[in-house]
């Protein structure tokens, strides 16, 4: 009986080291799949982080170009005064990008891209000209020359643009995209093929009032005077306002 009992215990103590060694073996392979979970995070963590940080760099210089050009009282003068009087001209055509180096910080180099969309039917409003009536017009000069004078009085969305900021490094590139709408403010000013004189218009008149103070009145049965006559818009003021991020 004894000897039974003492078989007995030696046959469970066995079974319980065996117990003992598959849990030891279980919380071992655990272990090595945490440790390996954990340096795959920290290695996707470390090629994410330079992703991140021009990312960051990128939205933070954008943020700088929008107080820059959404300042009202920066319209003569940096980026402003580029967009306005030279990338919005005719000398950059519609969806032509144009691109220069802005900075380089902590090895990081800045661009910043323009590209330019017109909002109002044929481009800029400041290249349109006054259109006279066509022979047999239900309207007169007169009606043509205040409409053309009120067109722009109270404002006009006449083009959009999309600054997008560029952060470079050896190993990351990210961008972030802005548009900006431009609401622009347009005096209406005319000139006369015989004299180089600008003139202002009298609504509801035919009379023109030149810098110095001469007076033009048009006869508009007098088609080589009125042909002479020629209305453009001038002494632009511009208002940017910030769109939907694009990017």
């Amino acid at each position: 009986m004894q000897r039974r009992l003492r078989q007995t215990l030696q046959n469970q103590s066995g079974l319980a080291m065996v117990l003992v060694l598959c849990i030891g073996a279980l919380f071992l392979a655990l272990s090595t799949a945490m440790l390996h979970g954990a340096s795959l995070l920290t290695a996707s963590a470390n090629r994410l982080l330079p992703q991140e940080d021009c990312y960051q760099l990128a939205c933070t210089f954008a943020g700088l170009v929008e107080a820059e050009l959404t300042d009202a009282g920066k319209t003569g003068a940096g980026l402003q005064q580029f967009v306005n009087d030279s990338f919005l001209s005719d000398r950059y055509a519609d969806d032509q990008v144009y691109s220069f180096a802005a900075a380089e910080q902590d090895g990081c180099a800045l661009r910043i891209e323009l590209t330019k969309s017109p909002t109002q039917p044929g481009g800029t409003l400041m290249h349109q000209e006054f259109s006279k009536p066509e022979p047999g017009s239900a309207r007169s000069l007169v009606e043509e020359l205040d409409a053309f004078d009120s067109l722009s009085a109270g404002g006009i969305w006449d083009e959009t643009i999309t600054v997008a900021v560029t952060a470079v490094t050896a190993t990351a590139q990210q961008t972030f995209a802005q548009d900006y709408r431009r609401l622009a403010f347009y005096s209406s000013c005319y000139t006369n093929a015989a004299s180089a004189r600008r003139y202002t218009h009298e609504p509801g008149t035919l009379r023109f009032t030149a810098q110095d103070g001469s007076v033009l009145t048009l006869d508009p049965a007098d088609a080589n005077a009125v042909d002479a006559m020629t209305g453009i818009r001038c002494d632009g003021v511009y208002v940017f306002e910030k769109q939907e991020a694009t990017g």
